[in-house]
C-alpha cells in the first residue's frame, strides 16, 4: 500500500507526540516495521514526499500517449500492433 504524503505527515506527528508504533499500525493498516521506515525516511530526508526518480522509468513519453491517443481516434478499428508500429515504433 502506499501511503499518501499527508499520511506519513500524520504517522510523523502522531510519533513525535508519543504514540505507540504499534497502535499507529493498526491505524493505518500497515506493520510497524513500515512505521519505523517512514520515521526514518522523513528524519534522512526532511520531506514526506516520495524520493524522485524512484520507480520504474516511463517508456512513453507524453507527446506519445497524444499522437497514440489521436491515431487510434482517427482509425478505430486499427489493431494494436498497427498503432504501434505506426505511432511508437521505439517502443518494444
Amino acid at each position: 500500500m502506499t501511503l499518501k504524503p499527508t499520511d506519513k505527515a500524520q504517522i510523523y506527528a502522531m510519533k513525535k507526540m508519543g504514540a505507540d508504533p504499534e497502535m499507529i499500525a493498526k491505524q493505518f493498516k500497515i506493520s510497524s516495521r513500515r512505521i519505523f521506515q517512514i520515521l526514518k525516511e522523513v528524519d534522512e530526508r526532511g520531506t514526506f514526499e516520495r524520493k524522485q526518480g524512484s520507480g520504474r522509468p516511463r517508456k512513453l513519453t507524453e507527446r506519445d500517449i497524444r499522437r497514440i491517443k489521436h491515431y487510434a481516434k482517427k482509425n478505430r478499428r486499427a489493431p494494436l500492433a498497427e498503432i504501434q508500429q505506426n505511432v511508437a515504433p521505439h517502443v518494444h
